[in-house]
């Protein structure tokens, strides 16, 4: 993009030189060379023209020595070209000196300098072209202002969008990750409290403790929408087996069952299919602690059905204060991001999570 824009920009330099020195090889041509020989106003002519090569980098000198060059010939499309120039990239400051201390002056003296049947004429047109040749580089510097301001506008929401993605994203991972240790400590420390009455003091301490967290996680989380870095790095399939090793040392009855042929996947449909196996897990030990939980991956042509489901609860959940919330309206938004679906709702006796994810990529797999 910068690349293309440098280039036409040395192209519209070359464009304006070549124009300008061929209109005033016309007007040597048609109106003759002023006050010089004719040798003279064609080596001028071509000279001034090539002038606007530089009109960007130095467009005050371009503009004065255009406009000298009006006292021997009076090359009306050099003079307005430069004096659009200077307008366009001089600084302000300097603009209407350049107006002001060049343009008239010149209109005042040119009849008297050249000894030409159309001094008078040409005074007019030095004044005419002026003005146009301000007016059009001052409305044109404008409009390039704006559109400089609209642009960095549209730059700085983009940005904000992005920001506001990558904190709604760490607001997820902090809650698929967070909140599903602390249910499985709370729910650790209901069976402790059930297996040894004696600790029951200890164990009802660790469950307010746990209801406490999970109760500043949701307040950090609606943080997180106004502030944060981006999130950790993405979770894989192969650590599934690391999840259900910690999810059953806390006392979850979890079958896992896979079919079909596993096929590669991008690193962030592993990480929604993850998460939304540790989403489940942490709503079944929330609600259905003592429930078989039953954990099937199926792969298909183009892609991989997740379903985590659970049986009714025989007694209830650990109260570990309430949940954030977000959870599975998280897990969701990121599954459908990835062009998925996601279904969550009563089954049989108990409940049931099923995703739909594609697993087109070329990342390794395995499991």
């Amino acid at each position: 993009m910068i690349l293309d824009r440098v280039r036409w920009t040395g192209r519209s330099d070359v464009l304006f030189a070549l124009a300008a020195a061929v209109l005033n090889l016309g007007v040597v041509a048609f109106s003759g060379p002023g006050v010089l020989p004719v040798p003279a106003a064609v080596v001028l002519a071509v000279a001034t023209g090539a002038l606007l090569l530089f009109r960007r980098r130095t467009p005050s000198l371009v503009f004065l020595v255009s406009a000298v060059s009006g006292l021997f010939v009076f090359f009306a499309a050099q003079y307005l070209l430069s004096l659009y120039s200077a307008m366009l990239y001089a600084p302000d400051r300097r603009r209407p000196v350049l107006v002001g201390a060049v343009t008239l002056p010149l209109a005042m003296v040119l009849p008297f300098l050249r000894d030409s049947p159309w001094a008078a004429e040409e005074s007019f047109y030095v004044l005419l072209v002026g003005v146009l040749g301000g007016t059009l580089g001052c409305l044109v510097r404008r409009l390039v202002a704006e559109r400089a301001a609209v642009q960095r506008e549209q730059a700085e929401r983009a940005a904000e969008e992005r920001r506001a993605e990558e904190r709604a994203e760490l607001a997820r991972e902090m809650h698929d990750s967070v909140a599903h240790q602390v249910t499985l400590m709370i729910m650790v420390a209901a069976g402790l409290e059930a297996a040894h009455p004696g600790a029951a003091p200890l164990a009802a301490r660790i469950r307010e403790e746990g209801g406490r967290a999970l109760t500043e996680l949701r307040t950090m989380i609606g943080v997180l929408q106004r502030h944060g870095p981006r999130p950790a790095a993405l979770r894989r399939l192969s650590e599934l087996s690391e999840l259900l090793c910690t999810a059953r040392r806390a006392g979850l009855d979890i079958t896992v069952t896979s079919s079909g042929r596993a096929a590669p996947m991008t690193d962030e449909a592993q990480h929604a299919a993850y998460r939304l196996v540790q989403e489940a897990l942490t709503n079944a030990a929330r609600h259905a602690p003592d429930a078989s939980i039953t954990v099937e991956l199926t792969y298909r042509p183009g892609g991989l059905d997740v379903e985590v489901r659970n049986g009714a609860p025989g007694r209830p959940g650990p109260d570990g204060g309430p949940g954030s919330g977000r959870g599975l309206s998280g897990a969701r938004e990121r599954i459908q991001a990835l062009g998925g679906t996601l279904e969550a709702g009563p089954y049989e006796d108990g409940f049931r999570i099923r995703a739909a994810l594609p697993t087109t990529g070329s990342d390794d797999y395995s499991e």
